[in-house]
């Protein structure tokens, strides 16, 4: 699988080679500039606080906001501030707390029955991923998110004193790849990340 970046033909520079049954599929490193390298610091969204003229009756206020990028949405808190970016969609909250959802194009197809040997070399490079930023997969599995099979890992590594977490969901249809990610600080709750997934749907671009 290559994740062609220009318009032309060719391979790209710096790619990575990906056995799928008898084929080799070329692929770009996964990488999100923000997401993967963990050096992005964030604001959080402050939010307002207004008095209501007639405090017999009050309205919470919405805890999850829906985003909607191009062919797909998803839910963040509603505190987080939502951010369109060239290949996708960014939503930051507190320092460290991020969500990315990148797109991607392949070459060839993916295809679904050819699932268990992608997914290992999915493994492969999730490992070269942590490996980069001297932290290690604690976690691996395979899950259903909009509708399809999925790999998704857990990464841990430290930026400075900072002990942080790292989800990481490769979805795949057709010559498209949607890189899911959801970064935290340790000790931050998981809720934002684990609603990401359960909340992706693909949509009609």
């Amino acid at each position: 699988m290559i994740r062609n970046r220009r318009t032309g033909t060719g391979r790209a520079r710096g790619s990575r080679t990906l056995a799928r049954g008898g084929r080799r599929l070329t692929r770009r490193r996964l990488a999100s500039a923000a997401a993967l390298t963990g050096v992005a610091l964030f604001a959080a969204l402050a939010g307002g606080c207004g008095r209501g003229s007639t405090p017999a009756k009050t309205t919470a206020a919405p805890t999850d906001q829906v985003v909607k990028g191009t062919g797909y949405t998803f839910t963040a808190p509603a505190r987080w501030r939502p951010l369109a970016t060239p290949r996708g969609m960014n939503v930051s909250g507190a320092v460290w707390q991020l969500i990315t959802v990148g797109e991607y194009k392949l070459v060839k197809p993916y295809a679904p029955d050819r699932f268990e040997a992608t997914a290992r070399e999915l493994d492969g490079v999730a490992a070269s991923l942590a490996a980069g930023r001297k932290g290690k997969v604690i976690a691996k599995k395979t899950l259903t998110v909009a509708g399809r099979l999925v790999r998704s890992y857990r990464i841990t590594y430290t930026v400075g004193d900072e002990s942080l977490t790292q989800q990481v969901t490769f979805v795949l249809r057709g010559t498209t790849e949607w890189l899911l990610v959801c970064r935290r600080a340790a000790s931050d709750p998981d809720e934002p990340c684990a609603a990401l997934l359960s909340s992706f749907t693909l949509t009609a671009a």
